[in-house]
């Protein structure tokens, strides 16, 4: 491919079905990468798009950035992932395209799920099933932020209630903070961090918000827990008694 280049409809399509207008984050995203040319791969090569001025040179020694929307479709020539991320140092968004690449104009979409249009109440988008939600309140008990942990999925994310933005969380850094705040050393889930989906029934609502407090330090997005109750969570489980269950 010839770059720069203007995106293609098909690509500006999905791109706008996982940048819903409804929250600021991905409006203004949107926004951005409209007025952006694609310069060109990223470090993965093909569907790994560089979006930003044209005059924009890529630098693949940047970390990837965060994730801001992803989604998976279904389509009549196979399935679609795409996942968009935030803008680097140099002002420039990477855009993921695997499954099928370069896309077709004539594409039809059967189904398709994003976490982009999630909010409490519905189940785990990609999977169909039950979530767990856990509410962290301001001191005037209005709900801030709500913690979503599927264990179909064994995903887990938070809602903005103020901006409707859904950020996903990393797995193993939670589950560190999880296991942080019991002072519990478990090789188990070190090595494998999704069991933590399997042992959910042994946590507290209090321990999560605890577990999100400690991760909010120490992750790249920050979350404004200034305003926010966290209650003492339980007490810790001792590994000697663990023996005995």
């Amino acid at each position: 491919m010839t770059f720069p280049r203007s995106l293609s409809f098909a690509e500006l399509e999905f791109i706008r079905w996982l940048l819903p207008e409804h929250a600021d984050v991905y409006a203004r995203t949107l926004k951005t990468i409209e007025a952006g040319y694609v310069i060109g791969e990223g470090r993965w090569g093909l569907g790994d798009l560089m979006i930003g001025h044209n005059n924009t040179q890529i630098d693949r020694s940047l970390s990837m950035m965060s994730i801001i929307a992803v989604g998976e479709c279904s389509t009549n020539l196979g399935s679609v992932s795409i996942s968009i991320h935030e803008p680097n140092l140099d002002e420039m968004i990477e855009v993921q395209f695997s499954g099928i690449f370069p896309l077709p104009e004539h594409i039809e979409v059967i189904s398709g799920w994003t976490y982009s249009y999630w909010h409490p109440g519905l189940p785990c988008p990609s999977t169909g099933q039950e979530v767990r939600e856990v509410i962290l309140y301001t001191t005037t008990a209005i709900p801030r932020y709500t913690i979503v942990l599927s264990p179909s999925s064994k995903t887990l994310w938070c809602y903005d209630h103020s901006t409707k933005f859904n950020q996903l969380l990393t797995v193993t850094g939670f589950m560190d903070e999880l296991l942080r705040t019991h002072g519990l050393r478990d090789a188990a889930l070190v090595t494998n961090p999704t069991k933590m989906f399997v042992q959910l029934h042994n946590y507290s609502d209090a321990d999560i918000r605890k577990a999100f407090s400690e991760y909010a330090k120490v992750t790249v997005r920050k979350f404004d827990l200034s305003d926010i109750v966290i209650e003492q969570h339980s007490a810790k489980t001792s590994l000697i008694s663990k023996l005995f269950r």
